[in-house]
């Protein structure tokens, strides 16, 4: 696979990990509000290419990411619309955005376990399982979770599954080559 096609999933991966250091800094977590939707897009056009060009389980990646992303996004930006459209309990918007986020992070873990055909550094992406883990047991056992800060500890294995990926993502190659 010609690094043209590697660039744009690095490059996901790479503000990811950006975010995720903004949101370990918690006074510069405000950033990642901004920085969330550009990562989203990124890596999901990356599992995209990726998916057409060679791994087709990656197609799934970028989708969840694109149809998701957005609904998650709206739940953090206007909460009432979410609440009002879909009849969700005004307390349960939160935990509606985490349910999808953790639907489409889990895909995304499925496929660092394909891609460490290439680079043993997708196992370590797999890190990301106890965020994902973390967070569901959070909105199950959280009657209202509304302060975010709960979430501080599963930032971390985020943090360390964006920067593996980051640097996996380059090592990609082509089934071909």
């Amino acid at each position: 696979m010609s690094d043209r096609h590697r660039i744009p999933l690095f490059i996901g991966f790479l503000i990811t990990t950006i975010n995720q250091v903004f949101l370990a800094s918690m006074f510069l977590a405000m950033v990642s509000v901004y920085i969330y939707p550009l990562g989203c897009i990124v890596r999901a056009i990356g599992w995209l290419i990726l998916g057409a060009k060679d791994r087709a389980s990656a197609i799934a990646s970028g989708l969840a990411i694109l149809f998701l992303f957005p609904l998650v996004y709206l739940c953090f930006l206007k909460p009432e619309l979410i609440w009002r459209t879909l009849s969700i309990d005004k307390s349960k918007v939160v935990g509606f955005a985490l349910i999808l986020w953790s639907i489409y992070s889990t895909i995304e873990l499925v496929n660092y376990i394909l891609l460490a055909s290439y680079t043993r550094l997708f196992y370590v992406s797999t890190v990301s399982a106890i965020s994902i883990v973390y967070v569901i047991a959070k909105v199950l056992t959280t009657i209202k979770l509304e302060n975010l800060g709960e979430l501080y500890p599963a930032v971390f294995p985020l943090l360390i599954s964006a920067l593996a990926s980051c640097i996996g993502s380059l090592k990609i190659h082509n089934r071909n080559d």
